[in-house]
């Protein structure tokens, strides 16, 4: 195996554990989560602006998502 290939196999197997950390850490903690769901309205919010922006298309009013998402 090459190198680059067993980094990316490294990377996957410690980001699941590390991933469902967080994720728990989330539910259990009010400021944490809050902080993570500004965090994912800011990026959602930037990542429309930029496709419709790259797309050509006339800014539209971009709905927050929901808790949930």
């Amino acid at each position: 195996m090459s190198a680059p290939k067993i980094g990316y196999l490294l990377v996957r197997t410690l980001a699941k554990p590390l991933a469902n950390g967080i994720k728990n850490y989330s539910k259990t903690h009010p400021t944490f989560k809050k902080w993570c769901i500004n965090l994912a309205q800011k990026t959602y919010k930037l990542e429309m602006n930029l496709n419709m922006y790259l797309l050509g298309q006339k800014h539209h009013k971009i709905r927050s998502l929901n808790d949930a998402k």
